[in-house]
């Protein structure tokens, strides 16, 4: 629908900003002596413990189950006794059950985002779900979202910020990012600048409008999973020939990511190559797809039944339910 609205004067605005990439931003510096995470039970156990007791309703903002009384001096819970008020009813939130951060294209908020977290609740996400609008609020500036390297830096690090909040008061519950086209590349910058310690469970690409060859090495060091890439050969009118001409999310004239896939860098090391293959998944159209509704567009990827079958599955295994 916005491809409708391409007037010379967005194309000029496109043209006279910078084309370089993103400025230097504060990534870790990475070391030869990386050792790989390997996921455990631990990780993600005060979410696991949780759902051993707790039946979810998901058109509800909370768990409440009952419970037997415990006997103190044991910690064996007694089926006949009387439970205390306190014991009676335990309450979990959905931010008990991990949180995911959603970040959408150049669009802005829409009911595409509604939309994808529809599809996440179908398909069975019990966690808090945000929807954050990284762009000016005017779909109509849409090349410029596009363009546009400072305001992605800047709401770069306040989803960074977010993430380190809810980590902070929920330690050990999954946290997952979702972008969509240019929203990716705020989700990269926002992963990128996390301090050490702090671990993503998943991270889902949807035809992202980020370079082939933008280097994910400290994206894929986030993350426990690792990074989800679904992308479209068919997409090549917004994420081909568009990016071609007026350039990618992180300002390179190509094809995007979306519709080619990620390049391990040229010069990269044996354990970079590694993360790549350990961490990177890619995820093709296929024709099967269409059976489901999923056409190859730049907009497929974020409709209900393809956030359903494709991206809920994700969030739920990564964070072990």
């Amino acid at each position: 629908m916005h491809m409708r609205l391409i007037p010379c004067c967005f194309i000029a605005v496109a043209l006279m900003l910078p084309a370089n990439g993103f400025a230097s931003t504060t990534i870790e510096t990475i070391d030869d002596d990386f050792n790989f995470f390997t996921p455990t039970d631990s990780d993600v156990a005060p979410v696991r413990g949780c759902r051993r007791i707790a039946t979810f309703a998901p058109s509800t903002d909370a768990t409440v189950i009952n419970i037997d009384a415990e006997d103190e001096s044991t910690g064996v819970i007694q089926a006949n006794a009387q439970p205390s008020p306190e014991q009676q009813q335990v309450r979990f939130t959905c931010e008990d059950f991990g949180y995911a951060i959603v970040l959408p294209g150049i669009d802005g908020n829409s009911l595409l985002n509604f939309r994808v977290k529809e599809g996440l609740r179908a398909g069975g996400f019990r966690g808090q779900i945000e929807v954050i609008d990284w762009t000016t609020g005017n779909a109509a500036l849409f090349l410029y979202h596009l363009a546009t390297t400072d305001r992605k830096q800047r709401q770069a690090m306040i989803v960074r910020n977010k993430i380190i909040h809810y980590m902070n008061c929920y330690p050990g519950r999954p946290v997952h990012v979702i972008g969509h086209s240019a929203g990716t590349a705020v989700a990269a910058l926002a992963i990128e600048s996390l301090p050490n310690g702090y671990w993503l469970n998943s991270v889902v690409f949807l035809s992202s409008a980020l370079s082939p060859k933008y280097d994910l090495t400290n994206v894929l060091r986030h993350c426990r999973y690792g990074v989800w890439n679904f992308r479209s050969k068919f997409d090549a009118v917004l994420l081909g020939a568009g990016t071609l001409l007026f350039g990618t999310a992180d300002r390179k004239h190509t094809f995007s990511a979306g519709a080619i896939g990620f390049k391990c860098p040229r010069h990269a090391t044996s354990w970079q190559k590694q993360l790549y293959r350990n961490r990177l998944h890619d995820r093709p159209y296929k024709l099967t797809m269409a059976t489901r509704g999923h056409f190859g567009s730049h907009w497929a990827t974020v409709q209900k039944k393809f956030v359903t079958d494709n991206v809920a599955p994700v969030l739920r295994s990564t964070a072990g339910y």
